[in-house]
């Protein structure tokens, strides 16, 4: 498997179930488990260069992801600093 998220993107088997599109405003056909891959660094170009998973929604209804950070203090649920 490649290392890198756009790569894995492009030859990692699985479905796509939201087509690439920017913002993302229907997040129905994800179920939890499922990875999402999006350009967490516009600096860097239009590229996906980061991969998350999908949780689920919380006990408020609220969307739930989970990825890692670039610092070495560990992964960060998508509520940190803000809605996800």
């Amino acid at each position: 498997m490649p290392r890198r998220a756009h790569q894995i993107f492009d030859s990692a088997p699985g479905i796509v179930v939201i087509a690439r599109q920017q913002p993302v405003t229907d997040f129905a056909p994800l179920q939890a488990g499922d990875l999402v891959f999006f350009d967490a660094d516009p600096g860097d170009g239009p590229q996906i260069d980061h991969i998350g998973m999908y949780l689920g929604r919380d006990l408020d209804r609220r969307l739930r992801f989970i990825s890692s950070r670039k610092a070495r203090n560990g992964p960060t649920l998508g509520d940190y600093h803000g809605a996800s």
